[in-house]
């Protein structure tokens, strides 16, 4: 039985751990034996999975040196003798954990630290030194074409790379549109929903400057803006001076399932993403979803949403304030929820599985 050592980073990232977490178990179904290795930075994680092994990195003052030392050092140090046959690396930053007597494969989830929109010089730097070793990788799972495509570009051999789009748990929910129009209907009100964190790339301020487009918009709806994200301490600033009646901010939901419920669409203006976890949950949802006009964002959603460019906030209240009539809302909900099933946990695991025979246990 071949066996599978999945090398998993800290969490600092944590959305990347939500994403993996479905790995383990789709090779568990392909008949593979994984042991699931949490790589430390300091302290208790609190992304470890129950039943792994937990390595420990270097608590330094200085987290871009701690990510460095423990990445390009401490990491690889540690688990050079890892017993399994193939080891999966969750995040690029790992990459010198791999070993040249293994198969090795790796998860890239974007390629935002070399774009424009890369906001973390540690990160940049890193990914810039990695690179070489990208190239020399096994198998490259990546979750789109679109970044397949960049990757191509920068020279990782296209025979290597598996396109594997994310998956998730929450079924298919074809009753809430229904739900949704009623409760539109009774209150007057459209709930709109932005998942994301607050830095740069996810474009937070965007979503601000729509609240207050919206709340100012002679609508015969009121739109009421919810924000899923921890924000910054300048961005917490920033909500406080607007005073918007129709926004509120949520810094933690105990599961998103609940949000997506009480929510009838998502709004998503990210400048870069790699594949767009919240629109594909949305649409499982029957959520209609407004999305900025960006490869990635395009190909997960095809044809069910509405794609709007990000250099004005008034197109988007204007696609917001077509949805209150039922028939425009009832067909973008039913066109995501057949969207939706392309990412259930039997497609995913079935990729999976394909990905691995193909690249790494081939004879």
């Amino acid at each position: 039985m071949t066996s599978v050592a999945i090398v998993n980073g800290s969490g600092r990232f944590s959305g990347i751990t939500l994403s993996v977490e479905p790995y383990a178990t789709a090779l568990r179904k392909a008949g593979m034996g994984v042991r699931w290795y949490q790589c430390v930075d300091r302290g208790i994680d609190p992304f470890s999975i129950g039943g792994g092994t937990v390595v420990s990195g270097a608590g330094l003052p200085i987290g871009s040196l701690e990510m460095g030392v423990n990445r390009l050092w401490r990491f690889p140090r540690a688990l050079r003798r890892v017993p399994e046959d193939v080891v999966l690396v969750t995040d690029p930053t790992l990459l010198r954990v791999a070993t040249a007597r293994t198969k090795n494969a790796v998860i890239v989830h974007d390629l935002l630290p070399l774009t424009p929109y890369a906001d973390r010089v540690d990160s940049n730097l890193m990914f810039r030194y990695i690179l070489p070793k990208l190239r020399r990788m096994d198998l490259v799972i990546i979750p789109t074409r679109s970044l397949a495509s960049e990757l191509v570009r920068r020279r990782v051999p296209s025979e290597a790379i598996r396109v594997v789009p994310q998956t998730h748990d929450l079924g298919t929910h074809p009753d809430h549109p229904a739900r949704s129009l009623d409760r539109i209907a009774r209150s007057g009100e459209v709930r709109v929903l932005f998942v994301g964190t607050d830095r740069p790339f996810k474009n937070v301020d965007f979503v601000l400057r729509l609240a207050q487009a919206l709340q100012g918009a002679s609508s015969a709806r009121r739109f009421m803006v919810t924000i899923l994200s921890q924000l910054r301490p300048n961005t917490v600033k920033r909500v406080s001076g607007l005073n918007l009646s129709n926004l509120k901010v949520v810094s933690f939901i105990p599961s998103i399932s609940n949000l997506y419920e009480e929510s009838d669409v998502l709004v998503h203006p990210s400048l870069h993403e790699g594949f767009g976890r919240p629109v594909m949950e949305a649409m499982a949802y029957g959520l209609p979803v407004f999305a900025n006009r960006i490869p990635s964002l395009a190909e997960v959603v095809g044809d069910t949403s509405v794609l709007l460019g990000v250099d004005s906030v008034e197109p988007w209240v204007s696609a917001l304030e077509s949805i209150t009539d039922p028939a425009k809302y009832n067909e973008l909900a039913q066109r995501g929820l057949v969207r939706s099933r392309a990412f259930l946990p039997d497609q995913f695991q079935e990729a999976v599985a394909r990905a691995f025979r193909e690249r790494l246990l081939a004879a």
